[in-house]
């Protein structure tokens, strides 16, 4: 019986030392897991980094620049002399001498004037201011024309005539005319193919024959002058009428050269 108690003996001693070492383990190991479990809930703080302040210093103005010195002439200078003082104008009238009174002249004694004699008068008759004969002047004449003047003349003129007597158209005399109106100066060949149009205007004479004298180009056009100087010495007009009577006059003649 002792020897049965002592063989099992050993084996319950085993059984106690495993189970102590397994104990152990678990307790080691469950250790360890509680310090994982702690130190992985921990979060890392971050140090906050400290501030720095950064400072600017203003470098120092530069030194004034040392005095320039005067030259003993400047410095010498007088000072401006002060203007002259205007002297106010003294009144003339104080230096000049009084007036003399005026003497009112003495008037002669009245003497009737005698009569003029009407043999000794000069000039024209009363009544006829001009001097002539014909108190309402000639017929046709100009308010401002000179006395011995020709009706229709141009006022200012020196008097001597241009061809023979030719003078402005009185009012109411028959204008001269054309022989053959339908004859026009004809077109410059030239002017045409250029497609040139102008005008040329001329003063001319009407005598009593009929032919024209050209006074004056009153407006020119070199592409036509030519052609309207030739014209002229061929036609022919009737001359003006005053008074029943043919008269030469002054007459002023445009050409209008238009191609269309």
């Amino acid at each position: 019986m002792f020897d049965q108690f002592s063989a099992e003996r050993p084996t319950g001693t085993r059984r106690r030392l495993f189970a102590s070492y397994l104990g152990a383990a678990v307790f080691y190991a469950a250790g360890f897991s509680l310090l994982a479990v702690l130190f992985a809930g921990v979060e890392a703080v971050a140090l906050p980094e400290p501030e720095v302040e950064l400072k600017f210093f203003k470098a120092p103005p530069p030194p004034p620049p040392p005095p320039v010195a005067l030259p003993a002439e400047a410095k010498a200078a007088p000072p401006p002399a002060p203007p002259p003082r205007i002297r106010p104008p003294t009144p003339q009238d104080a230096s000049l001498p009084p007036p003399r009174p005026i003497e009112a002249p003495q008037t002669p004694p009245s003497v009737a004037p005698a009569e003029a004699d009407p043999s000794l008068e000069t000039g024209p008759p009363p009544g006829d201011p001009g001097g002539g004969t014909d108190p309402f002047g000639q017929r046709g004449g100009r308010p401002d024309g000179k006395p011995g003047g020709r009706p229709g003349g141009e006022p200012g003129g020196t008097g001597e005539a241009v061809g023979p007597s030719a003078i402005i158209l009185p009012a109411g005399a028959q204008r001269p005319e054309p022989v053959e109106p339908s004859i026009k100066p004809e077109y410059p060949e030239i002017a045409r193919a250029a497609k040139f149009e102008g005008e040329v205007m001329v003063k001319v004479i009407v005598h009593l024959d009929g032919h024209l004298e050209v006074v004056r180009v009153l407006k020119s056009d070199p592409n036509f002058d030519a052609v309207v100087l030739e014209f002229l010495k061929t036609v022919r007009y009737r001359p003006a009428m005053y008074d029943g009577k043919p008269i030469a006059v002054f007459q002023n003649l445009r050409f209008p050269f238009r191609l269309h």
